[in-house]
């Protein structure tokens, strides 16, 4: 059986699932060679002899995308419904034939991480992470979920908001997008602002309507002090010229508001929503391509949680290779060292 050419090329964080562990035995580089920890998300060069110049690189981040299953059936999320959808069409239609490939192939494929140390095994699936992938964004809500639960949870529950900005629909995506994330860029630079608000965290949201035209939101939490909707109201049409729905509420907890704004911004395309037809598809696809969605700002820059290295369960390793479907090793940390060792570059 030959495996996915996409998942064994792929270059893109993996997704560790929870799986039964299988012990194979010990590695005979084991006792040659012990290398330093590493950090960083494992990165698969497109073959065992390409090296990663980036060894930060070459270790597991069981932190970034974290998925808790109770079998690899319940993670085939692909659904004949979904393939119905003509979400694979439209991509393919639009020559965007990668995001089409790694769309269908997302939770389809399962592979294998083995210690580089005592030969532990785990198993893994690929995950796309694509914008509009339903199922992907439930992953990756956790994942920012765990980025900054910790330093909204330090903060003094009294003073986080959490505020909603909507301009009028538009008919071109990505102007629409600039025109929100500019004109709250404006608001937060206005010195009323800039004296109650000490910073936040904020996501942008984007729907087709249906008039065929896009609806856009911003939604964002700040840590800081109280202000009026009304005068919200009022300085946010000033700004935008045409918008004045705004909504601010101050969350029973803190976390509530985080949960709020990723719920938002990070819950993908609902493919069964006439709304999102193929051509309203591609142009998220493509207009939001190089767009960061979720953004902080103020206090909230630089309080990432630092991401966690995997470790292995059986003998605290960090340092994995990965295995194919056939049992062959496609990419391996330890030996990409031990060549630079045996060529005279630094490890």
């Amino acid at each position: 059986m030959t495996s996915n050419p996409i998942i064994k090329y792929l270059s893109s964080p993996i997704v560790l699932l929870s799986i039964p562990f299988t012990n194979k035995g010990i590695n005979p580089l084991q006792e040659r060679v012990n290398p330093p920890v590493l950090f960083g998300v494992l990165m698969l060069p497109q073959s065992t002899t390409d090296v990663n110049e980036n060894l930060e690189d070459v270790a597991i981040d069981s932190v970034s995308f974290p998925v808790s299953l109770t079998s690899l059936d319940s993670y085939r999320h692909i659904s004949a419904g979904d393939r119905q959808s003509g979400v694979y069409t439209a991509l393919m239609d639009a020559g965007l034939t990668g995001k089409a490939v790694s769309y269908m192939s997302c939770g389809q494929e399962v592979y294998t991480l083995q210690c580089e140390s005592c030969g532990y095994e785990h198993k893994v699936a690929y995950n796309c992470k694509l914008r509009f992938c339903s199922r992907c964004a439930g992953v990756k809500k956790a994942g920012y979920m765990k980025k900054y639960i910790n330093y909204i949870e330090s903060l003094n529950a009294d003073n986080i908001r959490f505020v909603t900005l909507t301009i009028k629909n538009v008919a071109e995506l990505r102007a629409g997008v600039d025109k929100i994330r500019d004109c709250f860029v404006k608001l937060r630079h206005r010195e009323h602002y800039k004296r109650r608000i000490d910073g936040g965290l904020y996501g942008v949201e984007a729907n087709p309507d249906d008039d065929g035209k896009w609806n856009i939101h911003i939604h964002f939490i700040y840590y800081g002090a109280w202000i009026k909707q009304s005068t919200l109201s009022d300085d946010w049409y000033d700004i935008t010229g045409d918008s004045m729905v705004v909504d601010i509420k101050r969350p029973d907890r803190p976390s509530d508001a985080l949960r709020y704004v990723l719920k938002y911004v990070t819950k993908g395309v609902d493919a069964s929503d006439g709304k999102w037809t193929g051509e309203a598809l591609v142009e998220f696809v493509v207009a939001l391509s190089d767009v960061r969605m979720i953004q902080a700002f103020g206090c909230f820059l630089g309080k990432v949680a630092d991401k966690e290295p995997f470790d292995c369960p059986n003998c605290g390793y960090r340092l994995w290779r990965r295995l194919d479907s056939e049992g062959e090793t496609v990419y391996s940390p330890l030996e990409i060292m031990l060549w630079k060792v045996r060529n005279g570059r630094s490890p």
